[in-house]
Parts: C-alpha cells; structure tokens; sequence
C-alpha cells in the first residue's frame, strides 16, 4: 500500500524537532560545564561557545518557518487534487485513444473488405476472360476430336484401354519367361510390313525365333484380331491393331505390366472372397481355383439354400468373351454333376450395360463391385 506524501513530511518535521532538543539538551549540559572555564576568560571557549549560540540562533529561526498545521493540510489537499485530476485526464486521453482504435479499425475492416471483393471480382474477370480465350482457340468438333484421338491411339497407344490389357494378355502367356517374350516381340516386329514364312525363313534364324513355334503365335495373333493371312502364306498386322507396336519395343516391360494387372486381378480375387457379403448375404465360400475336366472356376460357394454358386472374376473389366466362357464352365459342371440348379455370376469392377443385357438373355447372373 502507497504511503501518502502529507505523512511523509510531518515524520520528517517530527524527527527534526526531536534531533533538534536532544542536541540542545546535550549541548547545554557541555555548555553548564564549560561555564566556570568561561568564566576564567579562555578565548577559544568563548569563540565556540558564540558559534554554538549563534548556530541556535539558526535552528530557532528555521523551527519558526515550519509549516503549521493547517498549512500541511492544505498541501495535502493539493496533491491529492493533483492526482485527481492526472487519473481524470488519464483516464479521458485512453478513453479517447480507445474510440479512436476502433474506428481504424472498423475503417480498415471496411477498406479491407472492399480491396478483397475487388480483388476477386477483377481476378474472376481475367480468368474467364482468359478461360474464353482458351475455348475459342481450342476448340474443336466432335468428329475433329475422335480423328484426332484415333491418330494418338494409332501412334502411341492408349494407356487407359482395358481392352488391349486384355489381348495382350491373352497374346503373350502369363507364365512366359522373358526370353519367350523377346522372341514373340521379334515376331511382331517382321509383321508390320507383311512377312511370308516359307520365302524369308533365313528372317526367322536370324531373329532367333523358334520355327517350331511361331505358328501356334500366329495363330493366337489372328485370333485376337491383330494379323490377317493372305491367300499365298503370308501375314500381315492389321491396321486396327497397329497400337501393340507399342507394347513391343521393352519385353521386359512388357513382362512387368502384364505381371503387375495379374497380381491386381489376384487382390481382387482375394478381396471378393473376403467380402462375399457384397455380392449376396450369406453367400459361403467353398474352394477358390474349382477343377472340373481341365476348366478352372475361380470361386465356388453355397447360397443360403446350398445351391452352388460359381463366380467367374474379371478385372479391370469384364469383356464379352466371358459370356462364352461361363457357358462353356457351365456345361461341364452339369455334365459332371448332373445338376442344372448351379447359380453362375459373373463379377467385375466395370460391366458395359449392353453387356449386362447379354448375360441377363443368357441366364448368367453379374455383380459390379469396385476395389
């Protein structure tokens, strides 16, 4: 707690007064003493005893000088007049500083606001400005379009086409090792500008090509669509499946993707036996890999009534000849059986729906599931 200044001077006053008679009580007992020595005329006695009264002389003066008591009060009252009025004034400039903050700051609130509602009308300006610029100088019709989307997938291949995933793995075997692969990717090779066999035999010594295998390659190239053979023993690529140019350059590559969507096909597999309660609730698994004469199921299951319910996995996407594969499954599993109450379903992240027509008229089951 702050000591007020008034009881700060009346102890200093007080403290004076009582220093004051303790030493003129003492003073005066040495100057009663001194008094006979005086008396015998000792000068240097006389000379202090004068400047002890004189020096009296002075404290009486300054005693009378003193403030009085209502003196001290009125000093009192000043100072604490004083400090009213330095809180008042104090407390009215921070008052108005306050007020005065506030308005800056509403002011660059408002500024701010404005700034930034221009800032974006004028950025919303030049990007669709610039955005209708860009549609005008690139624009281009449909039919430019697939003409020029046709050239690409001519020139380059599309990486997106699940459907030449797909022939490339019906092309080239899924077990082939990298030197098979070499060999097949040579073959193609002498294809683009027409190859007769029997008339360029020395090609295939050269090229390293089994000649007691290539034909059987051939015969899964026209197949799939890729090579047509003329009337003399010749053999062609196709202009449709020009794109597999490619996929040949790098057999190692190639090995790598073909390998890298069966490990993706094998996930999906595994992921639907998991989760059987995404095609139908209790669906039970009963034997992934089903042997019947030489054909594979991928999974058989029982419904919630036993039925036997075969699912055939397609991934990424279920292309048309599964139709006829899930036939072919299903008229050996009656043959051997004996049954025809055998539920079979086709399952697969993407199904075309005119796809789904055709397996619906077939009395083949289809479920979608993502993975």
């Amino acid at each position: 707690m702050e000591i007020p200044i008034y009881i700060w001077i009346v102890g200093i006053l007080f403290f004076i007064i009582v220093s004051s008679a303790i030493t003129y009580s003492i003073q005066k007992r040495n100057i009663s003493k001194l008094g006979k020595k005086i008396e015998f005329g000792d000068p240097e006695l006389k000379s202090q005893v004068q400047k002890i009264d004189a020096g009296f002389i002075n404290i009486y003066k300054n005693l009378a000088e003193l403030p009085r008591n209502d003196a001290v009060e009125i000093i009192k009252g000043q100072i604490e007049t004083i400090k009213t009025d330095i809180h008042i004034n104090l407390s009215e400039k921070i008052t108005q500083q306050s007020i005065r903050l506030d308005q800056y700051e509403k002011e660059y609130d408002k500024k701010f606001d404005d700034a930034k509602k221009e800032f974006a009308k004028d950025g919303l300006n030049k990007v669709v400005s610039k955005a209708s610029k860009i549609i005008e100088e690139n624009t281009v019709t449909k039919d430019e379009y697939n003409k020029l989307k046709n050239r690409i997938e001519t020139i380059i291949g599309s990486e997106i086409d699940n459907h030449k995933l797909s022939i490339l793995r019906s092309i080239f075997s899924e077990t082939a090792q990298l030197s098979v692969l070499n060999w097949q990717c040579r073959m193609i090779k002498l294809l683009k500008g027409g190859f007769a066999p029997e008339a360029e035999s020395e090609l295939l010594v050269q090229e390293s090509i089994p000649q007691t295998k290539y034909k059987s390659f051939l015969k899964i190239l026209i197949e799939n669509g890729l090579v047509e053979d003329r009337k003399i023993e010749a053999y062609y690529i196709t202009a449709e499946g020009e794109w597999i140019f490619n996929y040949i350059n790098d057999p190692t590559i190639l090995k790598g993707r073909i390998e890298s969507e069966i490990k993706k096909e094998t996930n999906y597999q595994s992921y639907i036996q998991e989760n059987l309660h995404l095609i139908e609730p209790e669906l039970v698994f009963s034997e992934s890999q089903y042997n019947v004469e030489g054909y594979l199921f991928d999974l058989l299951c029982r419904d919630k009534d036993g039925k036997a319910v075969i699912l055939e996995l397609k991934y990424p996407k279920a292309e048309r000849k599964a139709k006829w594969q899930i036939a072919e499954y299903r008229k050996k599993y009656i043959k051997t059986h004996g049954v025809s109450d055998a539920r079979f379903m086709l399952v697969s992240p993407l199904i075309d729906d005119s796809f789904k027509d055709d397996l619906t008229q077939d009395n083949i089951e289809y479920k979608e599931i993502q993975f």
